[in-house]
């Protein structure tokens, strides 16, 4: 597992979609506080492959077992103002710790070899 850094991962990102992605991990921060174990940017931004279709994909990494569901609900209403104002759909989506470490599927491995830890 070595995903890029965010220092070395999203500079070469447009300042906009920067200043988006630092956005949501300051919310997700202020929400989940230590409950928030990583937070990932994977998917096209993190390959910077970005194009005006793509959307943001992120992945928050959180402790012990949860409900998916409402986890993803709380996530989609904390990031909701700011999707308001921004160029790109933001994709959240909750994983659990020790399936996200286990690389228990192909986007948990796919976010290891690529994602970029914010």
């Amino acid at each position: 597992m070595n995903p890029t850094n965010m220092a070395e991962g999203i500079n070469p990102l447009p300042t906009e979609i920067q200043d988006v992605v630092q956005r949501c991990k300051e919310i997700l921060e202020q929400h989940y506080q230590q409950r928030l174990i990583d937070l990932f940017l994977y998917g096209s931004a993190a390959r910077q492959e970005l194009t005006p279709n793509s959307d943001l994909d992120l992945l928050v990494v959180l402790p012990g077992l949860f409900d998916h569901g409402q986890e993803l609900r709380t996530i989609v209403d904390l990031l909701y103002p700011l999707q308001l104002t921004a160029s790109h759909w933001i994709s959240a989506s909750p994983a659990e710790t020790d399936q996200f470490l286990a690389d228990a599927n192909q986007l948990y491995r796919n976010i290891h070899r690529e994602g970029i830890k914010l």
